[in-house]
C-alpha cells in the first residue's frame, strides 16, 4: 500500500527537480508565502517541524522576519498551509533529507 501513498510526492519531487531554473518552482520563503497568500501553489513542501517566524503584510507583500517566537509574530508556514489549502493546494510534509532543494526548508511547485 505504500507505493500509492508516496508516488504522489515522488512526481511532485521529479517535477520540481525537473523545473530547477523556472518560475514554476522556487524555495524561497517570501517568494512561497506570498504565493500561498495568492493562490498560485499547486504543492507546498514543508520540512517536518519547520516555524517560520514573522509578520506578513498583505497590503505590500513584504515581510518582517522574526528570529524567535513573540507576541507580534505568526507562524508563516502555518499561515501558507492554511492558504495553500484554502485555496486546493497541495501539502506535503517532508524529513529534512527529502526536500526537493538541497538546503530549502519550504519550497513549492506554482500552478502557473
Amino acid at each position: 500500500m505504500q507505493p500509492y501513498f508516496t508516488e504522489p510526492s515522488e512526481k511532485a519531487l521529479q517535477f520540481y527537480r525537473d523545473h530547477i531554473n523556472t518560475p514554476l518552482v522556487s524555495s524561497m520563503p517570501e517568494t512561497v508565502i506570498e504565493a500561498c497568500y495568492y493562490g498560485k501553489v499547486d504543492t507546498l513542501f514543508v520540512q517536518e517541524g519547520l516555524h517560520l517566524w514573522g509578520k506578513f503584510d498583505r497590503q505590500d507583500c513584504t515581510f518582517d522576519w522574526h528570529p524567535v517566537q513573540s507576541a507580534q509574530s505568526e507562524d508563516l508556514v502555518a499561515f501558507a498551509i492554511r492558504q495553500a489549502l484554502a485555496t486546493g493546494g497541495q501539502i506535503l510534509e517532508m524529513p529534512p533529507d527529502g526536500m526537493p532543494w538541497n538546503e530549502a526548508r519550504i519550497a513549492a511547485i506554482m500552478r502557473y
